[in-house]
């Protein structure tokens, strides 16, 4: 027996279609609502995983809403749930290790906005450790520095902007733009597989928590981890 949503009443019709679903209208308190049926949570596993998957192949996330057949902020709000980046980033584990250090620019909600991310790459792991956003000043520096604070770190590598020769000390800095190979190959897979940071794309980026959470699950499946792996999980879960 069909239900309202809002008082529980039996007493409901039909009113007309949203996005091709029936939507239903309470004659007791006037609500209306599209019933939805409800979900085996296996399937809705596998639906967020496959979508997962295609955005992580360099799909934007209206391409993967079309394909899943789901909205856009459906496919935002599973990035979020799969994207925890306390959860996804490594975590120190006390041996030394040198840092390579850059920022690359994005666009936030339009293309006259500019946003700059920052990144700390391991070479000793080949791991991505810690990135963050902001502007390209001293403060978002002094930001990705604290994420870094666990990490007994011999050597930063960086080019030559002024902002690295003020924070950290002269002994630990080596700026060279041929010592930042491997992040600068690093910022080059990024821009290769998410759709909204391909130089020639007209995708930008709304919500910093979704961007946060795109950027931890690139760093967890494309860098620290096996993307095989995600892709396998689809079909044994």
């Amino acid at each position: 027996m069909k239900k309202c949503h809002k008082c529980q009443s039996s007493h409901i019709i039909k009113r007309g279609n949203h996005c091709d679903k029936q939507r239903f209208k309470c004659k007791d308190c006037g609500f209306q609502s599209i019933l939805k049926q409800p979900v085996d949570s296996n399937e809705r596993k596998k639906k967020l995983l496959r979508a997962i998957c295609l955005f992580l192949s360099g799909l934007s996330k209206n391409a993967v809403a079309k394909l899943m057949g789901v909205s856009c902020q459906a496919v935002c709000d599973w990035i979020t749930e799969m994207g925890d980046y306390e959860k996804l980033m490594p975590k120190p584990t006390g041996e030394l290790v040198s840092l390579e250090l850059d920022e690359m620019w994005h666009f936030h909600h339009e293309k006259a906005k500019k946003l700059w991310i920052w990144k700390a790459y391991c070479r000793e792991t080949g791991y991505l450790v810690a990135f963050t956003f902001g502007d390209r000043d001293t403060g978002a520096l002094v930001d990705l520095i604290s994420k870094l604070k666990g990490y007994k770190v011999k050597v930063f590598f960086t080019d030559h902007f002024g902002p690295y020769q003020k924070l950290i000390p002269d002994h630990m800095l080596v700026q060279s733009k041929s010592e930042t190979v491997a992040i600068e190959r690093n910022n080059g897979r990024q821009r290769h597989w998410l759709a909204a940071f391909r130089r020639r794309s007209i995708v930008v980026t709304k919500s910093l928590k979704v961007l946060e959470s795109a950027l931890a699950l690139f760093a967890f499946y494309h860098i620290n981890n096996d993307f095989n792996e995600l892709i396998k999980s689809i079909w044994i879960s």
